[in-house]
C-alpha cells in the first residue's frame, strides 16, 4: 500500500509561471506609466530582466513548499507502512483469538459430552 495521491510539482509549476506572469503584467504596466517612451523589444527586454530578477527574490519560496510537500508525502508514506504494519498484527490477533475460540468451543463440546 502506498500514498495514492498525485504528485503536486506540475501544480507549484504552474502557480511558479503565473506568477511570473503576473509580475511581468504589474512590471510592464508600471514601465507603460512611468515611461510611456519605452516600447518593442527595448520594454520587453528591459521588463524580462525585472521579472527575473524579482523571482529569484520570490524561488526560495517556492523551493521551500516544494520541500515541505515532499516531506508531507515522505511522511505520509511512512505512516501507511506503519498502519499496514499494524493492521497485519491485529489480523495476526484476531486468527490467534479466532484459533482459540474454536478451541475452546471443543472443549465445551467434550465437558459437555463427559457430562451427560
Amino acid at each position: 500500500m502506498s500514498f495514492n495521491y498525485p504528485h503536486t510539482c506540475p501544480d507549484i509549476d504552474a502557480s511558479i509561471k503565473d506568477t511570473k506572469n503576473t509580475i511581468y503584467d504589474n512590471i510592464a504596466e508600471v514601465v507603460s506609466e512611468c515611461c510611456p517612451l519605452l516600447e518593442g523589444k527595448i520594454k520587453d527586454d528591459f521588463v524580462k530582466r525585472w521579472v527575473d530578477c524579482m523571482y529569484q527574490d520570490l524561488e526560495h519560496n517556492y523551493e521551500g513548499v516544494r520541500s515541505s510537500n515532499q516531506d508531507m508525502r515522505s511522511e505520509a508514506e511512512r505512516q501507511i507502512v506503519l498502519l499496514s504494519d499494524e493492521i497485519e498484527n491485529l489480523e495476526y490477533d484476531i486468527s490467534e483469538r479466532d484459533k482459540k475460540i474454536s478451541e475452546l468451543e471443543y472443549e465445551i463440546e467434550e465437558l459437555k459430552s463427559q457430562s451427560v
